[in-house]
């Protein structure tokens, strides 16, 4: 992966991602995140899910990625600075001089690309973008407690879905001709205000996901930036974020280990969970877990009820998908 290509530069190769990366390098070296790491590779290969066909042999490539997704997720965490971190891709890839291992948490679509942003509630900001050429059927800015350390903030018991104290998506969102937009965000109510997100109080997480129906499609341009309420705090330091990481380690791959045991009510197997509503009303989902001999296949049918988005994805028995540039792990409206 290039950070550009001809005349166009990657709306993900900000300045911003580079220094979070080399950050994030740095952490993940650091001996207290390596003793964590066994920690954590103890809880999943004592988990049940290890003793399935090939699951014990994925522990490090999965332990590996959720290390990666939690290092940046924390690195997102000190909100001395706002900006968006690219959090999520299943793929290792070299850009900025510098390779750079692939990440994820659970189910990540390859059509979506993630990023993230860590706020405080006090503070007002201001989310500046533009949608390119060719941009994504549809994004959504999902906002959330902070994660602290677990896979997402979750606001409910159900497992079933990610929380949202508020989601604004793009067709409720108005965008200029040429493709600018700008949301406010701060404490107050949004008063006739469309493009507007109100902030509880605390740490929050604003998610950042851009569907592409179409792998040609292109990432929004997007950047955040302070424009009033209270001070930014101090900025944390390689130590604290490494100290905090290492915590949170052991914590995080609990977490996902109850995501998988309890995702959409742990259904039987070869049985679909019927589409139901994601949180925040900006699509839909349904659900299968499967088990196929070798002389047998699963065929899903499905209309795509004239959607901006569809896509079909598989996970393995850890709920991560395989990398998408060398194995077919996912089909969307283009592909099929």
């Amino acid at each position: 992966m290039s950070k550009s290509t001809g005349s166009f530069s990657s709306p993900l190769a900000t300045a911003y991602q580079a220094t979070v990366e080399r950050r994030a390098l740095r952490i993940i070296d650091d001996p207290r995140v390596a003793e964590a790491r066994v920690r954590a590779r103890e809880l999943m290969a004592a988990h049940p899910l290890a003793a399935r066909p090939g699951a014990a042999a994925g522990i490090d490539r999965v332990l590996d990625k959720w290390l990666v997704q939690l290092t940046l997720q924390t690195i997102g965490g000190d909100v001395s600075a706002p900006g968006f971190i690219w959090g999520t891709n299943l793929t290792d890839y070299h850009w900025f001089g510098r390779d750079f291992p692939g990440s994820a948490a659970a189910i990540d679509c390859p059509d979506n690309i993630y990023r993230n942003a860590g706020l405080e509630g006090a503070v007002q900001y201001q989310v500046t973008g533009q949608v390119l050429a060719g941009g994504p059927a549809q994004f959504t800015f999902q906002l959330t407690r902070h994660p602290e350390g677990d896979g997402f903030a979750i606001n409910d018991d159900s497992m079933k879905d990610l929380g949202a104290l508020h989601m604004l998506t793009s067709r409720d969102m108005d965008i200029a001709a040429d493709g600018r937009f700008s949301i406010s965000l701060d404490s107050a109510p949004a008063g006739g205000r469309r493009n507007h997100i109100q902030l509880p109080a605390g740490r929050l997480y604003l998610l950042v996901r851009d569907s592409l129906s179409d792998w040609r499609q292109v990432a929004n341009r997007i950047d955040i930036r302070r424009t009033g309420g209270a001070a930014l705090p101090a900025p944390m330091d390689d130590g604290a974020i490494a100290a905090a990481t290492a915590g949170y380690l052991p914590g995080f791959v609990d977490f996902w280990l109850r995501f998988n045991d309890g995702f959409n009510g742990r259904p039987a197997v070869n049985t679909l969970v019927p589409p139901y509503g994601r949180t925040g009303a900006w699509g839909y989902a349904a659900a299968c877990r499967f088990h196929l001999n070798d002389d047998e296949a699963m065929v899903v049918t499905v209309r795509d009820g004239d959607a901006d988005y569809f896509g079909v994805q598989v996970a393995d028995t850890w709920m991560i998908a395989p990398s998408p540039t060398g194995h077919i792990a996912s089909y969307n409206a283009a592909q099929t």
